[in-house]
């Protein structure tokens, strides 16, 4: 994997390098995510499935301004489909490496739990955040507010009677309560209809303890696929 430094005018400020290669013949390494430090350097993550198509293993590699690598890259156990996000949490939660966290999708016995790992270059902390019901995968978003880190998030199924289309997916939308504490915010007793690749969620903090979340949901006939705005409380 290789990876170049520009300034917003386009101007390389670091040529094209080879950042991070396989450890092994035959893997593949797919970029995960990318994240600015407050020293001036990066992280990289990545994945590389290994040994089955199951299993697999999230590689960070710390580098410098110049995308020079900075001590030895850390490795974290995963499944082969994984979602991972790096995030900032500011000066609030410590020096430059002591911020960044990673929220994590991976699998728990029958289930999917969503996970932050902190200190992720010192004695890694491992907080649950939530375990979705058993055949549903959640797709998530994340936001550093004022308050703590907001995640929401899609809890997806196929749709009882589907018949293979990518329109046969049901969907409820989750977030953080009060402590912590995961809440359905689904607009409504029915779930959300989603297209299969409605895999995303944004987020963005609003005044007075309020979050809002931005998904798509789709339907098959008419053909259409909408935005929609969920607002929610999160002290």
């Amino acid at each position: 994997m290789s990876g170049t430094l520009t300034d917003l005018d386009g101007q390389v400020m670091v040529a094209p390098r080879v950042l991070m290669q396989a450890l092994d013949n035959g893997t593949i390494l797919i970029t995960q995510a990318v994240m600015g430090l407050r020293d001036g350097g990066f992280l990289v993550l990545v994945l590389e499935r290994v040994d089955s198509p199951q299993q697999g293993v999230l590689r960070l590699q710390r580098f410098d301004a110049d995308l020079n690598p900075v001590g030895e890259p850390r490795t974290f156990s995963s499944d082969a489909y994984p979602d991972a996000e790096l995030v900032e949490l500011g000066a609030g939660a410590g020096g430059p490496l002591e911020s960044p966290v990673m929220v994590l999708r991976s699998q728990q016995g029958g289930t999917q739990a969503i996970r932050v790992l902190g200190n992720l270059f010192g004695e890694v902390t491992t907080q649950t955040l939530a375990v979705t019901t058993p055949g549903e995968v959640p797709w998530f978003g994340v936001a550093t507010t004022s308050r703590r880190l907001q995640v929401g998030w899609l809890s997806e199924f196929r749709a009882p009677e589907g018949g293979g289309s990518m329109f046969d997916w049901w969907g409820r939308f989750w977030g953080l309560g009060h402590g912590g504490s995961p809440m359905d915010w689904t607009p409504g007793p029915a779930p959300l209809s989603l297209h299969r690749y409605s895999q995303w969620v944004r987020l963005e903090e609003l005044p007075e303890n309020w979050m809002g979340a931005l998904v798509m949901t789709s339907t098959q006939s008419p053909e259409s696929h909408t935005l929609q705005a969920v607002r929610y409380c999160a002290p």
